[in-house]
């Protein structure tokens, strides 16, 4: 596939309930909200679109969960990136504001499509961490789902590099930069947010609110975030600015990797 050729690419990211991402270069530039946790019917009738969720112009177009990532993808067809680069820049952006269910802590898949009609699909789901053995969770089932050894090696963002390397066309930090402003800078609490964190609360007790390093962004003041309300992700703002400007290996060696995996073996 040509760099400069890319006509559509779809992305799902599975780090929790998965999302979608789709990025075309064709006339008639928009973005809409899309999420693959529910069927277009729930989603239409949960999450209608309005006026504000449109965008119009020349170029192409880009369709996500959040219009503020929408925008961003929009902002970098219009910078002169292509497909690629546009679905790159959303994806980090929609890692940042949904982030119980997608970020680089996950993977995923992307189908690409040339303008010559040629597919690629592109396999970046997480793998097994290297403690891991094939008969670990006999006799221990809620280890499954509990403690670090449960957590697979992410591939988000070794598939976005891939992808970025083989069919982008504008800088990697041009991509990555504006889901670090909208994390240092905030974001307004969804609808989805407000489900998601009391659907976990429900089942998993109040540990959001009640672990330092959850409640420093989730509830800073004490107490869970609700709609409306303007949440800030600036440890994660730091960790995006590091990817950026040193690439995306700095996260699996280095400072960012050490403290993935001491956080990880801490957990029982």
């Amino acid at each position: 596939m040509a760099r400069h050729n890319l006509s559509l690419i779809a992305f799902t990211s599975l780090y929790c309930f998965g999302l979608r991402i789709w990025a075309f270069t064709l006339p008639g530039l928009f973005a809409s909200n899309y999420s693959s946790s529910s069927t277009s019917e729930e989603s239409s009738q949960q999450h209608p679109l309005s006026d504000q969720d449109i965008r119009q112009g020349t170029h192409g177009a880009v369709a996500s969960e959040s219009s503020i990532c929408s925008q961003i993808g929009i902002d970098i067809l219009q910078a002169g990136g292509n497909a690629a680069d546009s679905m790159i820049a959303t994806t980090f952006c929609v890692g940042v504001i949904g982030m119980y269910h997608s970020g680089i802590g996950g993977g995923g898949f992307a189908l690409l499509r040339d303008q010559n009609g040629t597919y690629e699909f592109i396999d970046f789901r997480e793998t097994a961490p290297a403690a891991s053995t094939q008969d670990m969770f006999v006799g221990h089932v809620d280890n499954a789902t509990n403690g670090g050894l449960k957590s697979g090696v992410p591939g988000e963002l070794r598939g976005l590099a891939y992808i970025h390397e083989h069919h982008g066309s504008l800088p990697w930090a041009q991509l990555v930069m504006p889901a670090v402003r909208v994390a240092r800078h905030g974001f307004p609490i969804t609808e989805d947010f407000v489900r998601y964190t009391r659907n976990t609360m429900a089942h998993r007790g109040d540990w959001i609110t009640g672990d330092p390093n959850w409640s420093i962004d989730f509830a800073p003041n004490g107490t869970l975030l609700g709609l409306g309300d303007t949440m800030t992700r600036k440890r994660y703002a730091d960790t995006l600015e590091t990817i950026a400007t040193a690439g995306p290996d700095a996260f699996y060696a280095g400072p960012l990797a050490d403290a993935t995996v001491d956080a990880l073996r801490a957990q029982k």
